[in-house]
């Protein structure tokens, strides 16, 4: 899985293809999460992804996890159609490069959790 799933964000932003990638992105974190918690634990149910954000921001820190939430920030924008409250997320959602810029940020999270 995590090779495909990690993939997936990246090829979407090489298309151009941005609201996909950061969707893509947010989800293969959020899998990756659950993944942390044992081969049961469902990434579709509401309270696991909690729970898997919750991981996730626990294990990161600094500029990771400030990462990690300008991602979710600019995945709810794009999924919702509102405009973030958080300024790190507004200016990637005015830039294509620094839009860009947070999807690698954010696939390079992965790392973090490889070792």
């Amino acid at each position: 899985m995590p090779g495909a799933s990690r993939s997936r964000p990246a090829l979407a932003l090489d298309r151009g293809d941005y609201f996909r990638a950061v969707i893509l992105a947010y989800e293969a974190l959020i899998i990756l999460g659950c993944q942390q918690q044992g081969n049961k634990f469902d990434p579709l149910t509401y309270e696991n992804r909690q729970i898997a954000e919750d991981v996730l921001q626990s294990r990161l820190q600094g500029e990771d996890r400030d990462t990690f939430r300008t991602l979710k920030n600019v995945r709810n924008a794009c999924a919702h159609g509102s405009r973030p409250q958080e300024f790190s997320a507004q200016q990637c959602l005015q830039s294509v490069d620094a839009f860009c810029d947070l999807i690698k940020k954010a696939l390079g999270l992965f790392e973090r959790f490889d070792n």
